[in-house]
């Protein structure tokens, strides 16, 4: 007989609640000290109101970052077709082979993004107005709310190794293989379309949450070198309802969601970058930090750099 919509909608059910769990085991609970590439405009506006901008994952200066994870999961469905027992799970693995699975996205993911390292010359060039920008030091901390709630964002480490990323994901594709394969057992004839359609379309809603929430912790390794860590906003995570704001960009309308940080930035250094190397630049940036109330003498000072990189 055919199985009911509502049996194959709870069948994927725990898969669906654990995956807002996903990020949880990546999530770092202590303070690190990264660095933030960008504009005099930004590094402005960050000392005279203390909140980061987090942008929509679909509005990303590369937009391809957040579609990388989805190769990786193709790559592992061709893996796994010899584990797959029925039609069912043969035709949801070639789906999700496909270029165009999974779709839109079934909510929305913000990130804010920093690195481990000062002085990178690819982040001077693209986030950093070719050179003529800020890596800020920001003691990013655990602590940092949405909408007032601090859970809702979490600190992530960008993974780069491709046999790490699949090892993530793989066990949750395995997963929804298995309930895909164990409800076509119950069916008497294997090629009920109706119900084939309706499993294959929960195995993807499923997995599509799984991906959501992980593709913030994964780059193509060719990126290694930026050493990224990501502030991570979910609007259905904890504390996932927040008032989107909207700013320009070369998508026209940005969405983004403010990250509150301290009453005043933790800031620890400024680095100017490899084409603000003059002596006027240096005092210019004494005198506006000076002026903003960060201490620059004595114990414990923001620290002023320039970029030790030959660039012009």
């Amino acid at each position: 007989m055919d199985i009911d919509f509502d049996i194959i909608d709870r069948a994927f059910a725990p898969i669906r609640d654990r995956a807002l769990q996903a990020l949880e085991p990546h999530t770092h609970r202590q303070k690190k000290l990264l660095f933030h590439y960008t504009s005099a405009t930004v590094l402005q506006k960050l000392v005279e109101r203390p909140v980061i901008w987090a942008t929509d994952t679909g509005y990303l200066n590369d937009a391809s970052e957040m579609l990388y994870a989805l190769d990786v999961v193709a790559l592992i469905a061709k893996e796994l077709r010899g584990d797959a027992r029925t039609k069912w799970s043969r035709e949801f693995l070639s789906r999700i082979e496909a270029p165009s699975w999974p779709g839109p996205n079934v909510y929305e993911v913000y990130v804010s993004c920093f690195s481990e390292e000062p002085d990178v010359l690819s982040q001077w060039r693209a986030y950093a107005n070719d050179g003529a920008g800020y890596s800020i030091g920001i003691e990013v901390e655990p602590s940092f709310s949405v909408a007032e709630s601090t859970d809702a964002v979490r600190l992530v480490q960008v993974i780069y190794g491709l046999d790490r990323q699949k090892d993530l994901l793989r066990p949750w594709v395995s997963e929804v293989v298995h309930v895909l394969d164990d409800l076509a057992a119950r069916q008497v004839a294997d090629d009920d379309e109706e119900s084939m359609g309706a499993a294959v379309f929960n195995a993807g809603v499923a997995l599509k949450m799984v991906v959501s929430e992980l593709a913030v912790v994964m780059k193509n390794p060719g990126f290694s070198e930026e050493h990224e860590w990501r502030l991570v906003f979910s609007t259905m995570g904890p504390g996932g309802h927040a008032p989107t704001k909207f700013r320009s960009s070369r998508f026209g309308l940005t969405p983004y969601v403010e990250i509150t940080t301290h009453a005043v930035l933790p800031l620890r250094s400024v680095t100017r970058g490899p084409k603000l190397d003059s002596q006027e630049a240096h005092v210019a940036l004494f005198r506006f930090l000076t002026g903003a109330g960060f201490k620059m003498l004595g114990d414990d000072p923001v620290k002023i750099q320039k970029s030790q990189i030959a660039y012009r």
